[in-house]
C-alpha cells in the first residue's frame, strides 16, 4: 500500500471511530463497555483494500493498537475533564421512601394499634402504636402519639408526637401531646392542638382548653401559634400556601401565618364555629355548631356555609348547604364535599349544590352522632367507620365518590377514633 493509501485509510477508520466514541462520549455518566467499543471500531474499520506487502501479518495488531490508544485517550480525556471541571462521579440512586400504597388504608384498632390495611386484598399489618393523627402528603410519613384516650372524636394522648415512616420506624418527635394533628400541604409543617404548658391559661370545657402550635419538621422548631381554644380546639386547617393556618378560638374562626401572628378574622364566626379550606385555597367550609345540642338535634340546629376567599383572606359567604353536613370533609381535588347529613353519610358535588346524594342512609348508623369521612389520595373512593344495624357491629365501608351506594370493606373493626387514607 502506498503511504497515500495508508493514509486515506487511517482518517476512514479513525472518522468512524470518532464519531462511536462521541456516542459514548455523550453518556459519560454511565458504565462505558470498553472491550465493547473497541470490538465495535474493529467491526467498522475499513478493508475494502486488500494489504500483500511485507507488513501484513503486522495489519491486525497495527489497528487494534491504534484501537487501544483511542480507548486510552478517551478515558484520559473523560477523566480529566472530571477534574478540570468538577463533574462529580456517578452515584447510585438511593432507595426511595417507603410508602403506603394507594389502596392502603389506615386505622386504628381497638389494642391501641395503627393498622395498615390493603383495600384490595384485605391484607392488614401494625405500623405502630398510639394514636395517628395525619398522614403526610407524599404518604411516606404519619405523625402519631404513643397513647390514646378520650372521646372518638378527639383522641388526646401521649407525653410526645412521633413522626414515623410507612414502615414502622420513628423518624422524629417533639415533646408535646396532641389532640389533632393536619400536615401542610408541602409536607414540612404540622399543625396540631395540645394541652397548654404549665403557667399556661387554660380555657373552660370537659378538657380545660388546648393550644395551637405548628412544628416546622425541617429545623425541629416548635411555634406557639394561638390559645387558649374552646375546649380541646379542632383539627387546623392549611390554606393551599403552606403558610396560613385556619384555627378555631374563643373569638371564631381566625387565620395566622407560621410566626403565629394573626392575620384575619373571619367575619360571622365564634366559639362554635370549625373551618375547612379547600384543597386550592379558594374556599372555607364554615361550620358552625350550636353549643348545647347533641346528636340529631345538634344536625337540625347547626349550619355550614361556603365562604369565598378573596384578596388579603378575606371572605364572602356564598351559599348554605340545606341540609346542613357536619364533619364536612373535601375531596382531594375540591370538587365534592362529604360529611353527615340528617340523612345518613352524604356526598355533594360543587358543580350543584343541590344534588345531595345519600351514600349511607340515616337509619343504619344506629346513632344520631355523624361519622368523619375520610378521602382516597386520587379522591375515586371514601372510606368511614359506622355501626351496620344489620350486623350489630362497627364496620369499615367504602363508596365510590360519584355514584352507588356504600359497601362493606371489612366487618368488626371496632369504633376506632380514626381512618384515613
Amino acid at each position: 500500500m502506498s503511504e497515500k493509501e495508508m493514509g486515506s485509510d487511517s482518517t476512514t477508520f479513525e472518522g468512524r471511530f470518532a464519531a462511536l466514541l462521541s456516542q459514548y462520549a455523550g453518556a459519560a455518566d454511565q458504565a462505558i463497555d470498553a472491550m465493547a467499543i473497541a470490538g465495535n471500531a474493529a467491526e467498522t474499520a475499513p478493508r475494502s483494500r486488500t494489504w500483500t506487502g511485507p507488513v501484513r501479518l503486522f495489519g491486525p495488531s497495527l489497528r487494534g493498537a491504534r484501537v487501544l490508544l483511542l480507548l486510552l485517550g478517551l478515558m484520559a480525556m473523560l477523566v480529566g475533564g472530571a477534574i478540570v471541571f468538577g463533574i462529580p462521579p456517578a452515584r447510585p440512586v438511593p432507595p426511595a421512601a417507603p410508602a403506603f400504597a394507594p389502596d392502603e388504608l389506615l386505622l386504628v384498632n381497638g389494642r391501641n394499634q395503627i393498622v395498615a390495611v390493603t383495600i384490595s386484598s384485605g391484607e392488614r399489618r401494625v405500623v405502630a402504636e398510639g394514636a395517628v393523627m395525619d398522614v403526610s402528603p407524599d404518604r411516606t410519613r404519619l405523625v402519631r402519639v404513643p397513647m390514646g384516650w378520650g372521646t372518638e372524636r378527639h383522641p388526646v394522648g401521649g407525653s410526645s408526637l412521633i413522626i414515623t415512616d410507612a414502615a414502622g420506624s420513628d423518624l422524629a418527635q417533639v415533646p408535646y401531646g396532641a389532640a389533632n394533628a393536619a400536615w401542610s400541604p408541602d409536607g414540612r409543617y404540622i399543625a396540631f392542638t395540645h394541652r397548654p404548658a404549665a403557667g399556661q391559661p387554660r380555657g373552660s370545657g370537659e378538657y380545660g382548653g388546648g393550644q395551637y402550635s405548628v412544628w416546622d419538621t425541617a429545623t425541629g422548631a416548635v411555634t406557639r401559634l394561638l390559645g387558649p381554644t374552646p375546649d380541646i380546639g379542632w383539627t387546623p386547617s392549611w390554606a393551599s400556601d403552606s403558610r396560613h393556618v385556619l384555627l378555631t378560638t374563643d373569638r371564631g374562626l381566625v387565620v395566622t401565618d407560621l410566626d403565629g401572628d394573626l392575620v384575619q378574622t373571619i367575619p360571622g364566626t365564634d366559639g362554635g364555629s370549625l373551618g375547612y379550606w379547600s384543597p386550592d385555597g379558594a374556599h372555607i367550609l364554615h361550620e358552625h355548631v350550636t353549643p348545647g345540642y347533641e346528636g340529631s338535634e345538634a344536625l337540625r340546629n347547626g349550619y355550614l356555609e361556603l365562604l369565598a376567599v378573596g384578596p388579603g383572606i378575606s371572605t364572602e359567604v356564598v351559599t348554605r348547604f340545606e341540609p346542613y353536613i357536619s364533619a364536612a370533609s373535601w375531596s382531594p381535588d375540591g370538587r365534592i364535599v362529604a360529611g353527615t347529613s340528617v340523612d345518613g353519610v352524604t356526598v355533594v358535588s360543587m358543580e350543584d349544590l343541590s344534588e345531595f346524594r345519600v351514600v349511607y342512609p340515616r337509619e343504619r348508623l344506629g346513632s344520631d352522632w355523624g361519622v368523619a369521612v375520610e378521602w382516597s389520595p386520587d379522591g375515586r373512593r371514601l372510606a368511614f367507620v359506622a355501626w351496620d344495624t344489620l350486623a350489630d357491629e362497627f364496620t369499615l365501608f367504602g363508596a365510590d365518590a360519584t355514584g352507588g351506594e356504600a359497601t362493606e370493606l371489612m366487618p368488626g373493626v371496632g369504633p376506632v377514633p380514626f381512618v384515613g387514607w
